[in-house]
């Protein structure tokens, strides 16, 4: 068995973490093993070192630059699929966006976001919730935006081709057959539901990143690894950058306290939250 790579010694292990602290905003869990994580693994080979600690050892030596941030961007979980935790999508097909488009200080276009949106699967999971839950509202139009620290994941998120291992994880046959189409054994996003999604890189952690304006944001499973004063700051970005009466997503098991300026929302069967006044 290969050891993880905890056990190369603790400078490795601090030097990483404050890395990806500082940089990402994140903390490094001490479970994972990077030895087998397939996105350290390439990261090693485009750099051509045979090891971690070989690695490290370079960036300590530069200053901290491109290199430091691909690091950084390939120590960054990266855990995405279609319609990951359907019932959501569901609630925001038919309860959610139907009533945001029912409000009269609506101008006929809402904004949803995909904060963390890796490969891209769930910004198309959130378009074609909207692209539905739209179909028979007259003159209404919508926009995704995902964002992503790492360019690699956006790139992929940008092609819209899905492999089919990608697409049997979660995404139901009446939604394939309607928003996808096959070519050379891969998967396309068609083009009518491209054109309303855009993606971007965007660094949570970084004080001056430009928060998209949203009536949904949907940021799960990536705060619950922020150090709680980053997340809080996050928060606080994400309420300011929201409209008043839109909504909050996150991961099933994440909470929100009421100190960071949003108040639970139970009307259905998912975690939601809305700005507080």
């Amino acid at each position: 068995m290969t050891p993880p790579v905890w056990e190369t010694g603790t400078g490795q292990i601090d030097y990483l973490g404050d890395l990806t602290r500082r940089i990402g905003g994140f903390v490094l869990e001490k479970e994972r093993s990077l030895v087998s994580d397939p996105r350290v693994m390439d990261l090693l080979f485009r750099e051509k070192v045979g090891t971690i600690e070989e690695l490290v050892a370079r960036l300590r030596k530069l200053p901290e630059g491109a290199l430091h941030l691909s690091v950084v961007e390939s120590l960054a979980v990266s855990d995405t699929s279609f319609f990951g935790g359907c019932r959501i999508f569901d609630q925001l097909e038919k309860t959610i966006i139907p009533w945001l488009a029912d409000q009269p200080s609506r101008t006929h276009r809402l904004t949803l976001w995909s904060a963390g949106c890796s490969t891209g699967q769930e910004a198309y999971s959130l378009a074609i919730s909207a692209d539905r839950a739209l179909a028979n509202c007259f003159g209404w139009a919508y926009q995704v935006i995902g964002s992503d620290l790492s360019s690699r994941s956006l790139r992929t998120a940008e092609s819209g081709v899905y492999s089919q291992f990608d697409i049997n994880c979660g995404l139901p046959a009446s939604r394939l057959v309607d928003y996808f189409e096959k070519r050379d054994n891969n998967w396309h996003v068609i083009k009518t539901l491209k054109k309303n999604v855009s993606f971007q890189k965007l660094n949570l952690a970084d004080p001056g990143a430009p928060y998209p304006e949203a009536d949904v944001v949907m940021v799960r499973n990536v705060l619950s690894y922020f150090e709680p004063n980053r997340r809080a700051d996050v928060l606080g970005k994400i309420k300011r950058a929201m409209r008043p009466d839109g909504y909050l997503i996150l991961g099933e098991n994440e909470t929100v306290d009421p100190s960071h300026g949003f108040r639970a929302d139970s009307n259905g069967p998912c975690r939601l939250y809305r700005p507080a006044p």
